[in-house]
């Protein structure tokens, strides 16, 4: 995808003066995107004019982001096959005291993004632009562990997971193009409830080994039988933790080419105990993917 600032061009802010400057300061910061806004500006009074926007109240992400969006559904309506839409959460981090923001996970001080990037599926993963983008400020909490689990979904972190959702297939017209992809943070028993009764299409990585309704097993001892469908071989990069690791999910390990072996079948998960209002059984596909004969010191 080629970076141009008439991706943001028709920014709607209800003053053209700050859509007019939300193009220059695009223009700016693409030829020196790595820059601060200090060292990209070409004088201190056009600094000043960067700072004045970014104050105004009638600028928002949501507002600088819209017409971007709007530019990458066309450009997903225009893809060939399918598309991937990546959802995860970025923390930006500011030292210094400073008004509006909240403790980080690693003890610092910022806020939170929540972002859809739309890639096409590929061989070559092209990119084609942001779909949504959700931001928060977590609040210091004194609340107990597990308490946050009997909340609505609608008052926890977790709830942006669907609310980014909604905002993609609100901009997007061929719904059924989109593949909805997200890490084990998303595995909420009601989220998945809600992309299955939309008919989304979706993949989640797993995070909670769940009671399966068929059997009475567990969802981790049901997919250790499965039959192997088909094997493919990967390069795994090498992988440092940045912090120790809760489970044995993200040991450090060096690079390798690695044999994985998948395996799929379709279960019904039971609702977990604490699970919000009432829920039925939900009928779900999993794949499963293992490491064929890892190293000793590298888990499956």
């Amino acid at each position: 995808m080629t970076v141009s600032a008439a991706d943001v061009a028709g920014a709607d802010f209800g003053d053209k003066r700050l859509s007019k400057r939300l193009v220059r300061l695009v223009e700016t910061l693409i030829a020196s995107p790595s820059a601060s806004f200090p060292d990209a500006a070409r004088t201190d009074a056009e600094l000043e004019a960067t700072y004045r926007f970014l104050q105004n109240e009638s600028v928002t992400p949501q507002r600088i982001l819209a017409p971007h969006a709007g530019a990458t559904a066309q450009r997903v309506q225009g893809a060939t096959g399918w598309v991937v839409v990546a959802h995860d959460t970025t923390e930006f981090s500011f030292p210094g005291e400073r008004e509006g923001l909240g403790p980080l996970t690693d003890g610092g001080q910022g806020f939170f993004a929540h972002f859809a990037l739309a890639v096409q599926a590929d061989e070559e993963r092209s990119p084609l632009g942001v779909l949504g983008l959700r931001t928060f400020v977590r609040q210091p909490s004194k609340r107990k562990q597990g308490h946050s689990e009997r909340l609505p979904p609608e008052q926890r972190e977790s709830f942006r997971w669907r609310q980014l959702v909604d905002d993609v297939e609100a901009v997007v017209t061929d719904r059924g193009q989109v593949v909805h992809i997200m890490d084990s943070e998303a595995d909420a028993f009601e989220l998945l409830a809600s992309l299955v009764e939309q008919g989304r299409r979706f993949v989640i990585r797993l995070k909670y080994d769940r009671a399966v309704a068929e059997d009475g097993m567990r969802l981790h001892q049901k997919l250790q039988g499965l039959e192997g469908r088909l094997t493919r071989q990967v390069k795994l990069s090498t992988r440092t933790r940045i912090r120790p690791p809760k489970g044995q999910r993200n040991v450090d390990r060096s690079s390798r080419e690695a044999t994985l072996a998948f395996s799929a079948t379709a279960v019904t998960l039971r609702p977990p105990p604490r699970v919000y209002g009432s829920a039925e059984p939900l009928e779900v596909h999993v794949v499963h993917v293992r490491e064929v004969d890892p190293p000793g010191d590298n888990l499956k």
